[in-house]
């Protein structure tokens, strides 16, 4: 707000980590990918191969959907969740995040480059 008699701004500044109640931890991993003999590609996650681009930050995971699927003969949940992060973070697809044990897929990301709203990272947790 800016105060015109004494010609001053007044600024409010949040803390989104707090504001958006992130008390989750999370590691996003990049696989180290080769070809097998067939040309296939073949993804080595840590601590194999790849490596940790980022570790320990703050996140919230968040539950938003799931689905009973079928993969590779085992038939299970398939489970989707938000993850928001404290940062702007650049993922691709072949990256995934690690929660608590938990191996999740990255299926999208949204909110990247906005000063108002955190980073979404969509993934999921496949059986």
């Amino acid at each position: 707000t800016w105060e015109r008699l004494q010609k001053i701004w007044e600024c409010n500044c949040r803390n989104l980590a707090i504001a958006f109640n992130l008390r989750d931890r999370v590691s996003i991993e990049r696989p180290e990918i080769s070809y097998d003999a067939a040309g296939a590609a073949v993804k080595t996650f840590p601590p194999y191969g790849g490596k940790v681009i980022y570790a320990g930050i703050l996140a919230r995971v968040q539950h938003t959907e799931e689905s009973i699927v079928d993969e590779r003969g085992i038939r299970g949940f398939s489970t989707r969740y938000d993850v928001i992060v404290d940062r702007q973070v650049e993922i691709t697809t072949d990256d995934r995040v690690v929660w608590n044990g938990k191996i999740m897929d990255i299926i999208g990301h949204r909110n990247d480059g906005r000063i108002d709203d955190l980073p979404v990272i969509e993934t999921v947790l496949k059986p």
